[in-house]
């Protein structure tokens, strides 16, 4: 009987039980019609064409592949950020900052002297550790974001007055611009605005309005030749921002929501309703309602909001009561009208005669309807 794994190219070796694939020059190769030359009708079984690869994906070396392996899910959608650049085409850098663009469209100022993170304390050490033993740790992050706002002219603004203020803190100088003060010696100033002049660099003895609410502080040159026309420049911003006026905050009332009842527990509806804190009688409320109602007739909105169609038996006896109440006074309040034919007659009366029938009026508050000549 021959040996297949002789036959099939394989070897044993006699001190390892493993079995060694060795391969074989001899094996039968296919053979496959050149490219050129076209395929006969039939032979397709004793002489095949080179099969095709149509696979659309290579590795880059001109082999065709399956697919690209997968690497991640970060490589895989997402928003393409292009770098933010400046007129010239280069990045918005000044010294170590510098202006990029995030995912939401904001400008941020980077600071890349500092790193991302605040950098924790360092590590207590423990008894028995040896102090020449190397610190372990990583590099850092760096690139601190120091300032965001969506307009890029805001953003380029608060970077040169960053700039600005390190280069003195780091030359042990004050801040440029300086504050002014007036003749007393006292610091020009409204609030958060303040009048400042340059004492260095090329705008040396020009003024400015420095804003000192926001963070970075904003700087706003201006053209004025001396102290008193920058003075009055001054004065003339800090009354518009003063007649401005803050923005005011907008709060709504807070949202109550009960779970109605089948979505996973609680109270029903109908109970929370009943549950409901009221205004109790005689409270300011309940006397505003009750005072609307008597004024208009109609329930106002807040107490529709409160009670709506379920207001308290007592509310609505006082509400009528007070109603009923205003009427009267206004009733009581009109003045009686004197009839137009009645009118006409009094002017044939003689003088002395409307003299005396005006005074009667007057002392009764009555009005005129008829008037009778005896015959």
């Amino acid at each position: 009987m021959p040996d297949l794994r002789r036959a099939r190219g394989e070897r044993r070796d006699p001190n390892v039980e493993q079995v060694v694939t060795i391969d074989d020059d001899d094996k039968p190769k296919p053979v496959f019609a050149p490219d050129e030359q076209s395929l006969l009708p039939g032979y397709r079984r004793y002489v095949a064409q080179r099969p095709i690869d149509r696979r659309a994906w290579t590795d880059g070396h001109g082999n065709k592949i399956d697919s690209p392996k997968y690497r991640g899910g970060a490589s895989f959608g997402g928003k393409t950020i292009a770098p933010l650049v400046g007129d010239d085409g280069q990045p918005i850098r000044l010294g170590t900052l510098q202006i990029v663009r995030d995912a939401r469209g904001m400008h941020v100022v980077i600071d890349w002297s500092k790193p991302f993170f605040e950098e924790a304390a360092p590590p207590r050490e423990e008894e028995g550790d040896r102090k020449d033993r190397p610190a372990m740790g990583t590099t850092p992050l760096m690139g601190k974001q120091i300032f965001r706002h969506k307009d890029l002219r805001r953003a380029r603004a608060a970077m040169l007055v960053l700039h600005r203020d390190a280069e003195a803190i780091a030359a042990g100088l004050p801040l440029d611009p300086a504050q002014c003060t007036d003749d007393r010696g006292k610091a020009i100033r409204s609030g958060d605005l303040a009048l400042c002049q340059y004492a260095r660099g090329g705008r040396r003895g020009h003024f400015a309005i420095v804003d000192h609410g926001p963070t970075p502080r904003r700087v706003f040159d201006i053209d004025a030749k001396n102290k008193k026309a920058a003075l009055r420049v001054f004065l003339k911003e800090s009354a518009r921002r003063a007649a401005a006026g803050p923005k005011p905050a907008v709060r709504g009332a807070p949202i109550a929501f009960d779970v109605p009842l089948g979505f996973g527990g609680g109270s029903s509806y109908a109970k929370s309703w009943a549950d409901r804190s009221v205004p109790e009688e005689d409270s300011e409320a309940w006397r505003t309602s009750v005072a609307l109602y008597a004024r208009t007739g109609k329930w106002c909105r807040t107490a529709n909001m409160i009670w709506s169609d379920a207001r308290p038996p007592g509310l609505e006896v006082e509400a009528a009561a007070a109603r009923e109440a205003f009427l009267e006074e206004l009733r009581a309040e009109e003045q009686p009208k004197d009839d137009p034919k009645a009118r006409r007659a009094m002017r044939k009366l003689s003088k002395d005669d409307r003299t005396l029938l005006n005074q009667i009026l007057e002392r009764f508050d009555g009005a005129l309807l008829e008037i009778k000549t005896g015959g």
